[in-house]
């Protein structure tokens, strides 16, 4: 693999701030984003995308919101982590107590909660609102989309990171070969070849 020697920090080609600004890359098979956005009206805007880790779940929930908010939907993010615990975060009551019958609410982590909490967050927005989550598996909520990370879509990503320093960007082979060892986990590839430079 070429090395990218004489990197700092803050011109690396997998510094976070450079991983942050890719946008998710929708595959052909969902049919577009009109399509996608479609199916969530569908499912009365009360679904999943269901993923592994480093799949691109949040990248495209966050894409999804701009797009809801474009159309006129007010639209609350909510993030917690395994570190918030199990429960409901206090800092996501504010926005569940302002939630109306036009609103849709994104919660990122779902399948962190516990069962209960997570039957709570769903029973809270049923008379009102929407409901979009990210989980690792199958929901207790319709799937509208399931994430995953091939060879060809780590290339992409790869091109785009290393645009400004193509002899520094691994092969194909190897992107190949740490996409598997890291059981399709795209930020841990990028997380381990930062390591390696």
């Amino acid at each position: 693999m070429p090395r990218a020697a004489g990197f700092t920090a803050s011109d690396h080609p997998l510094r976070i701030s450079q991983l942050e600004r890719l946008l998710f890359r929708l595959p052909a098979e969902f049919g577009g984003w009109p399509a996608v956005e479609t199916k969530l009206e569908q499912l009365n805007h009360r679904a999943a995308l269901v993923g592994p880790h480093g799949s691109g779940k949040t990248t495209c929930l966050l894409e999804l919101a701009t797009r809801q908010r474009h159309s006129g939907r007010r639209v609350g993010v909510l993030f917690t982590t395994v570190e918030s615990g199990a429960k409901i975060p206090a800092e996501w009551r504010e926005t569940l107590a302002d939630v109306d019958e036009d609103a849709l609410v994104i919660a990122d982590g779902y399948d962190v909660l516990s069962l209960r909490h997570r039957w709570l967050l769903r029973t809270r927005l049923r008379p009102r609102g929407g409901l979009l989550v990210t989980a690792h598996r199958r929901a207790a909520l319709p799937t509208l989309m399931r994430t995953r990370v091939t060879p060809a879509l780590l290339g992409e990503l790869a091109d785009a990171l290393y645009a400004g320093c193509p002899d520094a960007r691994p092969s194909d082979a190897t992107l190949a070969r740490q996409l598997a060892q890291c059981h399709g986990n795209a930020r841990e590839v990028f997380r381990r070849l930062y390591r390696k430079i």
